[in-house]
């Protein structure tokens, strides 16, 4: 007995876009290891505004909130 199971379109794009992504990027030059720096440092600094963005919020309201909490009104 054979269990099949229908793949959507998203899923299957979101399986293909690691290996595209790396043959993308060293296509243009890039290699694996750089790719890998790059990403790691556009985490660090998004993270590190986030932060920025939540501490300025909580001096300026004076209020302190959880980070979870932040983004809610």
């Amino acid at each position: 007995m054979t269990h099949e199971t229908i793949e959507t379109g998203a899923a299957m794009l979101a399986k293909t876009a690691p290996p595209i992504a790396v043959v993308g990027a060293e296509y243009i030059g890039i290699t694996l290891p750089e790719l890998v720096h790059l990403a790691t440092l556009f985490y660090v600094g998004l993270m590190i505004v986030h932060k920025c963005w939540h501490m300025w919020k909580e001096w300026k309201t004076g209020k302190i909130t959880p980070e979870s909490e932040g983004e809610l009104p």
